[in-house]
């Protein structure tokens, strides 16, 4: 992971040098020029050719002013773009160490705090159970046990997202997302009629794709069960599954209420809920796990409105 941060972080840092720095010397040159030639309105037209650059003798010594500025601001620049790209890869280890150490000791903590509360839990439900068992389950034993499942989905959930975000590697195969996503879609249709949704899917079929099953299963639903809870009763949810250029484009769309027309980027924040949907059951965290199941196969992953009374959530693997 280190070195992947340190080599994009030097790729992008170096070219972000070498375009300011072309910007500069093309902006200074320029202004160079025209100072000159409004100083001098006869130097334009001794203007020379590439192929005449050696006959340097036959022009005005304004001309060769500023050719020699020309090449000092080109070797200048050079040194500079040399010097900056040194100084970048010499300290980048330092300044994605820091990066590198917040993120490890974020992801120890997160994972040191799930693993410490299954045990509890474990102990919290099956105490509860026993109870049921010996005076009869009542609405207090139910709670909890109701309660301590919904924890230990959220312990689950955050566990898979930290390796996730890992990228511990996933074990990796070629198979047919086009059956993973038709079996999905075949299997939410019963659970959509008991919430009075409608599935409507287009899949492209016999589409092969190399990647985690279980994860693309595991983002399938994450997908399809958020536009169902966030999706207007009686609304149609339209799948759709297409190579485009040679990579898979997934889209996932339903109706909902008081959207804007824009982009929704932090729908993809860890616990992140709207303040409408705060009433429904969740914490948050299943868009994030989409997020990061996508990068974890190279991919991106969007979601927003066009009309306003629309969503889209598109991913591309």
């Amino acid at each position: 992971m280190e070195k992947k941060l340190r080599l994009r972080f030097v790729s992008w840092s170096i070219s972000i040098v070498f375009v300011v720095l072309v910007i500069i010397l093309v902006g200074v040159n320029v202004i160079n020029y025209i100072q000159v030639a409004n100083q001098l309105p006869h130097l334009a037209p001794h203007m020379v050719r590439v192929e005449d650059i050696s006959n340097f003798r036959d022009h005005p010594p304004e001309y060769w002013m500023c050719y020699r500025f020309f090449v000092s601001s080109m070797q200048v620049g050079a040194i500079a773009f040399v010097a900056l790209s040194v100084f970048i890869y010499l300290f980048s280890p330092k300044i994605i160490a820091v990066v590198v150490d917040g993120y490890e000791r974020q992801q120890q903590f997160i994972t040191g705090v799930t693993h410490e509360l299954k045990t509890p839990l474990a102990i919290i439900k099956g105490n509860a159970e026993v109870i049921g068992m010996q005076d009869g389950h009542t609405a207090w034993t139910k709670g909890i046990i109701e309660q301590t499942n919904r924890l230990n989905g959220l312990v689950e959930y955050l566990i898979s997202l930290a390796k996730l975000e890992e990228d511990l590697g996933m074990p990796k195969a070629e198979f047919c997302i086009s059956d993973v996503f038709m079996d999905s879609c075949i299997f939410f249709e019963g659970v959509a009629k008991t919430k009075d949704r409608e599935i409507s899917y287009e899949i492209q079929p016999n589409l092969m794709f190399c990647g985690d099953v279980q994860n693309i299963e595991l983002l399938i639903s994450i997908l399809l069960e958020n536009a169902m809870k966030y999706s207007n009763e009686h609304s149609i949810i339209y799948v759709c599954l297409r190579n485009i250029k040679g990579k898979i484009n997934i889209s996932i769309t339903n109706h909902a209420q008081n959207l804007e027309v824009r982009q929704y980027p932090e729908w993809f924040d860890r616990f992140y809920r709207a303040d409408d949907s705060r009433h429904s059951s969740g914490f948050g965290i299943g868009l994030s796990m989409a997020r990061a199941i996508v990068s974890s196969h190279k991919g991106k992953i969007t979601a927003e409105s066009l009309d306003g009374k629309t969503v889209v959530i598109k991913a591309i693997l």
